[in-house]
C-alpha cells in the first residue's frame, strides 16, 4: 500500500483513472444505483477486494456528509475499502477526505473517491490484493528441503532439519486451520525459521498480515537483521515477489522534527541544566541528519530527560497538522508498518496494542495495524510481559520526571511552565499578558505544592517500610485491602496531581479560547509541550488510583530499593492475579491463529502448566493444537549433569561456603570457560567475594553481573581465556555461547521463587483458596521451567560437550527431583560426593 505522501492528484483536475481499473464492473454500476437514488448526493460505502486488489463488493454505510464521523470510521475498518462520491464530479480529496485517509492507511483499509457515475476512480489510498490460497504442510516442507530455495540462498552452509520441518508442519496447520498452537521446540531445532518461514508462506499466499512477537530485543534484531533478508533472497529467486516485513518499535523510540526544532530554539534557562541544555543541542543537530529518526542510531545513547525533549509523543503529536508530517519519522515506520506482510515486535509492544485494542476494538490500529495471526516466540514471558500492560506502576522518579516537565522543583523557570510564560510575555495583548499572570500566580505555585507532596508521599512510603529494611537489600511489602500508613500519603498524592491537571487543563482550554489565531499559532509548540504533560499527569493519577483501589482481580504491593548516598528507589504496583481471562479475552477469542513457542513450555512433556496460567484451558478443545519437537542433539552424549549428593541442602547456614569450595575446585578443572547462575544477587556478590579469595592467583577473569551492561560481559567473556561468568536472572536464558568457550555451568540452587513475593504469595494464595496445590500447580512448574532455560545454556551446536552441575542436592534427594529430570532432554546424570565431582566432569570439559 502506498503512502499519503505517494497519493498526490494525477493531475491538478483530479480527474483520476478508469473506474474499472479500481472496481468491477458489478461494483460500478451498484455505485451507480445507490448514488441515483440518493438523488446524486453523497454516498460512502465499505468495499470488499477480489484477487487482483479490485472493489468487488460494496455495502452502503451512509448517506450525506458523514464520511469523517468516528462511528464511520469505526466500521470501514470491517472493509478492505471505504468509498464514496464527490458529486462535483472533481475527485481531489479534501481535509477531511485526508484525514479519513490517514486512519483507514494506517489499519490497511484502502480509501476511494469516485464520480457519480463510477467511471472514474481516484485512489487517495491504494486497496490492497485479497488472496486465497490456503497454506499446506507440502508448500512449507518443499521450501525447507535440502533442494529448496531455503537451501538454494544459503548454498553450501544449509542443514536441513527434521525437527525444523515437523514444527513448521505444526505452524502451517495452525494457520491455515484457525488454531491456538502450543510448539515446544528443543535447542537446536531452528524455530525462527520453523515459524517464519511458513507465517511469511501464509502472509503471501492470503494477503493476512502476520505479527511475530519477541521478548528480547536479541532475537528481534535477529531476524531483522539475518533470517528475513535470507527469507527474502529465497523468495524472490522463485518468482514469490518481495517480502514486505518492517520492525516495530513503540512511538517514543523516534525522534519528532516539530518537536526538535522547538527545542532548538528553547533558551539554556529552559532546561534542566546547562549539560542537559548542551545534550538537547546535540540531539537537535542530530534531528537534521538522521535518516530514520531512530534513536538507537545515536552513541552514546541519550540520557532520557534529555530525549523527553525531542521525542515523538502521542500527547504532542499535531498529526495531519503538523508542519513536519510528509517528513515526520514515526509515521513512516507507521506507514511502512500499515504495508508490510509481516510485523516483528517484542512482547511489551504487543501487548501494549492489545490493552489499547481491548477498549477501542481489535481492528483499531492503535499501537500495531490491525492483525489476526500472531506468532509468540519465547512465549514462556508472555503471563509477565501481559500482567505488566494490564496493571499499573507507579516509580518516584516517573512521578518527578512527568512534574519535572512542567518545571524543575528547585528551578521552576526551567521546563515547559516556564517556556510559556517567557514566549507569552513577549506577546502584545492583554490575554497574553493575562495568562502569564495566571501561570506565575495560580499554575507554578500548583506545580511546586504538588512536587512536595509528591516527595512528601514518597518519603511517607518509606518511613511506613523502614523497619522492613536490612542493609541494601531489596524489600516488596505486599499491600492489603486496607493501606494502613500508606493510604494518607496516596490519597494526598491522588488529589495534589489531580487538581493540578484539572487546571492545567482549564488553562489549555482557555488559552486556545482568548488568544487569537496568530498569537495560537506562535505558541502552538510551549501549549502542546503543557498539554502533553498534563495528560502524562493524568495518567499518573490514574496509576496511583488503580494502587489505591482494593481488587480480588488485582494484586498491589511497594518495592523499595535502597542505594548508597541516595533517596531510595520506590516504586507501586498493581497487576492482574490471573491474566488468564484477559488473555483470552484480548488475544486467544480475538486473534484467528496463535502460536506460542518457546524452547520451555511444558513440565514432563505436558503444556498443562501454561495453558491453566494462559487461559487456554477453557477454550474449546478443537481449537487447541500441541506439539513436543524434541532437540536434534544427542544429550545422553552431549551432555553431563552432575549433583553432589553430599551437600547440605541451601537452607543450611554451612551451605553456601561449602559450595564455593566445589564451585572453586570445578571451575579449576574447566579452566574457567563457565557460567555460575544464581537465583539472587546478593548470593551471586557473597560467592564472588569467596571465590575471589579461593581463586587468588590462579589466572581467572572472575566478571560478575552488575559490573557491565550484559553485552559487554558477554563480549569480555567471550573474549577472555579462562572467563568465570557469575549471573542471576537474565544470564539463565537468552544467551547463546557455542563451543569450547564454555563448557560449564554451574546452578548454586533449584530457583524457586521467594515464596513471599507479593505475586507469587497472592497467586499461590489463590490456588489454595480454590482447593489446589500451590507448590504443584506454581512453584514447583515455574522452577522446572527456569532449570530447563539454565541447563539450555550449554548445548548450543551438535559438536559441543560439556557439564551443567546441579549444586542443590534436593534434586535427587526430594521426591520432587523427578520432575525436574522428567522435563530435561535426557543428559547423562551422576551424583557423587562434592569430593570426587571434579574429576568426574574432566572428560566432559576438555
Amino acid at each position: 500500500m502506498s503512502s499519503l505522501a505517494d497519493a498526490a492528484p494525477p493531475d491538478p483536475q483530479g480527474a483520476g483513472v478508469d473506474g474499472q481499473r479500481l472496481l468491477t464492473p458489478p461494483a460500478q454500476a451498484q455505485l451507480r444505483a445507490e448514488i441515483e437514488q440518493a438523488g446524486g448526493a453523497e454516498v460512502t460505502f465499505g468495499g470488499r477486494a477480489d484477487a487482483e486488489g479490485r472493489v468487488a463488493s460494496l455495502e452502503v454505510l451512509s448517506r450525506g456528509h458523514a464520511t469523517a464521523a468516528p462511528a464511520l470510521v469505526q466500521r470501514a475498518l470491517e472493509f478492505d475499502a471505504l468509498l464514496h462520491n464527490h458529486p462535483s464530479g472533481t475527485l481531489l480529496p479534501s481535509e477531511a477526505d485526508l484525514h479519513v485517509a490517514h486512519l483507514l492507511g494506517e489499519s490497511g483499509v484502502g480509501f476511494l473517491i469516485v464520480d457519480n457515475l463510477a467511471q472514474r476512480a481516484y485512489a487517495v489510498v491504494p486497496v490492497r490484493e485479497r488472496r486465497g490460497s490456503p497454506l499446506t504442510p507440502e508448500v512449507v516442507q518443499a521450501f525447507l528441503d535440502d533442494d529448496g530455495p531455503l537451501a538454494r540462498a544459503l548454498g553450501g552452509s544449509y542443514e536441513p532439519r527434521a525437527g525444523q520441518v515437523r514444527m513448521s508442519h505444526e505452524v502451517a496447520r495452525a494457520l491455515a486451520g484457525d488454531r491456538v498452537a502450543l510448539l515446544e521446540a528443543g535447542t537446536g531445532t531452528g524455530k525462527t525459521f520453523a515459524y517464519l518461514v511458513p507465517g511469511v508462506l501464509h502472509a503471501l499466499g492470503t494477503g493476512e498480515r502476520v505479527v511475530v512477537s519477541t521478548a528480547t530485543k536479541h532475537l528481534q534484531e535477529q531476524i531483522a537483521a539475518k533470517d528475513a533478508p535470507l527469507l527474502a533472497r529465497a523468495l524472490e529467486a522463485e518468482g514469490r515477489g518481495k517480502l514486505r516485513l518492517a520492525v516495530v518499535k513503540g512511538r517514543g523510540n523516534y525522534v519528532s522534527l516539530r518537536r526538535a526544532g522547538e527545542a532548538a530554539r528553547l533558551q539554556t534557562v529552559d532546561f534542566g541544566s546547562d549539560a542537559e541544555a548542551a545534550e538537547v543541542a546535540r540531539l537537535t543537530a542530530w534531528a537534521t541528519t538522521t535518516p530514520h529518526g531512530d534513536r538507537t542510531e545515536l552513541s552514546p545513547p541519550p540520557s532520557a530527560e534529555a530525549w523527553d525533549y525531542v521525542s515523538s509523543q502521542a500527547d504532542n503529536c499535531l498529526g495531519l497538522k503538523c508542519p513536519s508530517y510528509r517528513e515526520c519519522h514515526y509515521y513512516a515506520a507507521r506507514q511502512k508498518a500499515s504495508q508490510a506482510q509481516v510485523i516483528v515486535v517484542n512482547h511489551s509492544l504487543l501487548f501494549a496494542d492489545l490493552a489499547i485494542k481491548g477498549e477501542l476494538g481489535f481492528k483499531n490500529p492503535a499501537v500495531l495495524p490491525p492483525f489476526s495471526r500472531v506468532i509468540l516466540d519465547e512465549a514462556h514471558h508472555v503471563e509477565r510481559a501481559a500482567g505488566d500492560h494490564f496493571g499499573a506502576q507507579l516509580t518516584r522518579l516517573g512521578a518527578l520526571r512527568a512534574l519535572g516537565k512542567l518545571a524543575r522543583q528547585r528551578n521552576h523557570r526551567r521546563g515547559a511552565l516556564g517556556a510559556l510564560q517567557r514566549r507569552l510575555l513577549r506577546l502584545a495583548g492583554e490575554a497574553p499578558q493575562r495568562l502569564a499572570r495566571h501561570l506565575e500566580e495560580v499554575l507554578l505555585p500548583l506545580r511546586l505544592r504538588c512536587g512536595e507532596q509528591l516527595e512528601l508521599a514518597f518519603d511517607r512510603i518509606v518511613s511506613a517500610l523502614a523497619h522492613e529494611l536490612q542493609g541494601y537489600a531489596a524489600i516488596r511489602q505486599r499491600l492489603g485491602a486496607e493501606l494502613g500508613e500508606l493510604a494518607e500519603p496516596l490519597a494526598t498524592l491522588h488529589e495534589s496531581l489531580t487538581l493540578l491537571t484539572a487546571r492545567l487543563r482549564q488553562f489549555v482550554e482557555e488559552a486556545k479560547a482568548i488568544l487569537s489565531e496568530r498569537d495560537q499559532q506562535a505558541l502552538q509548540g510551549p501549549l502542546k509541550e503543557v498539554e502533553s504533560a498534563s495528560r502524562r499527569l493524568e495518567r499518573t493519577a490514574q496509576a496511583v488510583a488503580m494502587i489505591q483501589q482494593s481488587s480480588a482481580d488485582f494484586v498491589r504491593w511497594v518495592e523499595i530499593t535502597p542505594r548508597r548516598g541516595k533517596a531510595p528507589r520506590v516504586s507501586l504496583h498493581a497487576v492482574p492475579l490471573d491474566v488468564g481471562p484477559l488473555l483470552r479475552e484480548a488475544l486467544f477469542e480475538r486473534a484467528a491463529t496463535v502460536v506460542l513457542c518457546s524452547a520451555t513450555l511444558t513440565i514432563q512433556g505436558r503444556f498443562k502448566f501454561l495453558e491453566q496460567r494462559l487461559g487456554l484451558s477453557t477454550l474449546p478443545a478443537a481449537r487447541l493444537q500441541r506439539e513436543v519437537v524434541p532437540s536434534p542433539f544427542d544429550y545422553g552424549r552431549q551432555a553431563l549433569l552432575a549433583v553432589p549428593g553430599d551437600l547440605p541442602f541451601p537452607t543450611r547456614g554451612e551451605y553456601e561456603g561449602l559450595a564455593c569450595g566445589l564451585i572453586a575446585q570445578l571451575l579449576r578443572r574447566s579452566q574457567g570457560r563457565a557460567f555460575v547462575l544464581f537465583t539472587a544477587y546478593s548470593a551471586l556478590r557473597r560467592a564472588r567475594a569467596q571465590l575471589e579469595r579461593e581463586l587468588a592467583g590462579d589466572g581467572f577473569a572472575l566478571l560478575a553481573q552488575g559490573e557491565l551492561s550484559r553485552g559487554e560481559l558477554l563480549a569480555r567473556f567471550r573474549d577472555t581465556p579462562r572467563a568465570v561468568l557469575l549471573g542471576t536472572d537474565s544470564f539463565w536464558e537468552g544467551v547463546d555461547v557455542a563451543g569450547d568457550t564454555l563448557v560449564l555451568v554451574v546452578i548454586a540452587r533449584l530457583p524457586f521463587r521467594v515464596p513471599t513475593e507479593p505475586l507469587q504469595e497472592a497467586r499461590a494464595e489463590a490456588i489454595e483458596r480454590r482447593g489446589g496445590n500451590a507448590f504443584l500447580e506454581l512453584q514447583l512448574p515455574e522452577a522446572v521451567l527456569k532449570l530447563k532455560q539454565g541447563f539450555g545454556r550449554l548445548i548450543r551446536r551438535q559438536d559441543d560437550r560439556g557439564c551443567v552441575v546441579v549444586c542443590d542436592r534436593r534434586i535427587v534427594a526430594k521426591w520432587y527431583g523427578r520432575v525436574f529430570f522428567e522435563s530435561l532432554p535426557g543428559p547423562r546424570v551422576e551424583v557423587l560426593p562434592a569430593g570426587e565431582l571434579a574429576d568426574a566432569i574432566a572428560p566432559w570439559v576438555r
